[in-house]
């Protein structure tokens, strides 16, 4: 999911906040989690009656480790990228470790959409945007680079053809 801000306040930052798709909410999840243990539970008990001693104990380790496996997807689809385009810099940070990741003078930035993936590049110093971003969201996170980086510039297009 690409969310963008236009320019405003005294910084006349652009800023571009790239986040994973969730499709569930955090009750959801829960939900599905209990959901998930409830059916486990029933036909561990089921197999219970017909003799497997073991298999509340099996049902109990295996609902555990889906709750655990969907707090660490949901956990991880919380991250994020910041880009902020301004008329000084260009800079892009991860969240939630507020990590900079680059940071450049927007005249001498450049958006290389090469191998199908999206890249700020500036003297040799490179990153990967969006990583997680279909084709289709990387196309339109390219295009909205290039138009920040435009107006950041002066006008200027992002990119000249020859």
């Amino acid at each position: 999911m690409i969310e963008n801000f236009a320019a405003a306040g005294p910084s006349g930052e652009a800023r571009i906040v790239i986040r994973p798709n969730r499709s569930l909410s955090l009750r959801q999840v829960r939900g599905v989690a209990l959901g998930y243990a409830g059916v486990v539970s029933m036909i561990s008990v089921l197999s219970w009656l017909q003799g497997n001693a073991f298999a509340p104990l099996f049902a109990l380790l295996n609902a555990a480790v889906f709750a655990g496996c969907l707090a660490l997807v949901w956990r991880r689809c919380s991250r994020a990228e910041l880009i902020a385009v301004g008329c000084d810099h260009v800079r892009v940070r991860r969240l939630p470790e507020l990590v900079d990741l680059f940071d450049a003078h927007p005249a001498w930035v450049r958006v290389d959409t090469s191998a199908g993936r999206v890249r700020i590049c500036s003297a040799g110093c490179r990153v990967e945007v969006g990583s997680w971003l279909v084709e289709g969201e990387r196309v339109a996170l390219a295009r909205a680079l290039d138009q920040a980086l435009g107006q950041a510039r002066g006008g200027m297009p992002a990119r000249q053809e020859f």
